[in-house]
């Protein structure tokens, strides 16, 4: 899809996020009161449009090998500091956009997990401070979010999404590698749902391995399946002594498991493109 769109001169960028990254880049908090407590964040580009072929060949091959159980020294496995990295994303979309002279941006999530949980508030005037009022300078907006360590971690991904389109008027859309089975995720997402939804929803998870999310904040939310990804990822093998009978089995059975990524891939094309209707 990123070649396909450098091909077609779609500008794009692609960065990670985390919070092992060693350096002194830590939020200054110097003569400022009641000011959220982050966590440590780095956001680290990894491809961009604006690229040579020699350059992006290169990254990609790196992220090829990150992909397969290789390690950057500089990039360890740590927490997911999601919420903090969306603190972030308004002012690089905005940069983004500007830099490019866009109307349209897609601003895409991919995470296996939910944020970390915040560290309080700093230089706090009150003490046990337990909500924290945000009023956006530019907007004039007020937004509440919850300080305070784990709790409502949720609630305050969907609200600072909320401030990230707010400000900057971006296509959110959010994919979540999920672990966990079927009913867990009703559990998560979908609590006292009826048993119809219920049912509805538990044919397309089985059919599709994954299902579109639509009230965590996001223009539209893709939870994936990922144990029945992890199960797909078989490469196709044909023993050469098989009939042809066989041989024709064992392909159809490899090309059914390619059916989610291309339905998956399908549907997201389809919202980017009606986003574009609309604009």
């Amino acid at each position: 899809v990123l070649f396909r769109s450098k091909q077609i001169q779609v500008p794009f960028e692609v960065y990670a996020f985390n919070d092992t990254t060693q350096g002194s880049n830590a939020w200054n908090y110097t003569g400022v009161s009641d000011a959220l407590y982050m966590n440590h964040v780095t956001l680290r580009q990894f491809l961009s449009s604006q690229m040579k072929p020699q350059e992006m060949n290169d990254a990609m091959t790196f992220l090829f090998g990150l992909g397969n159980g290789s390690r950057m020294l500089t990039d360890t496995l740590g927490g997911t500091p999601l919420n903090d990295a969306i603190v972030l994303a308004p002012k690089i979309v905005n940069d983004f956009r500007a830099r490019n002279k866009l109307e349209i941006v897609n601003t895409i999530f991919l995470t296996d997990g939910g944020s970390n949980g915040w560290n309080g508030v700093k230089n706090a005037k009150t003490c046990g401070l337990s909500r924290y009022f945000y009023t956006d300078k530019v907007s004039g907006k007020n937004y509440e979010i919850d300080p305070t360590g784990w709790s409502n971690i949720e609630r305050n991904t969907s609200t600072f999404l909320k401030i990230l389109k707010d400000q900057t008027g971006c296509n959110l859309i959010g994919f979540f590698l999920y672990d966990g089975n079927f009913n867990r995720f009703m559990r998560q997402f979908y609590e006292g749902a009826s048993y119809e939804f219920e049912e509805k929803a538990k044919k397309f998870w089985t059919d599709n391995k994954f299902y579109p999310v639509t009230s965590q904040g996001y223009d539209e939310y893709y939870v994936i399946n990922g144990r029945a990804m992890e199960e797909g990822r078989n490469d196709l093998v044909i023993d050469p002594k098989s009939t042809s009978r066989k041989m024709a089995q064992a392909f159809s059975k490899f090309s059914a498991k390619k059916t989610t990524n291309r339905i998956l891939l399908r549907r997201f094309i389809e919202r980017v493109a009606e986003q574009a209707k609309i604009a």
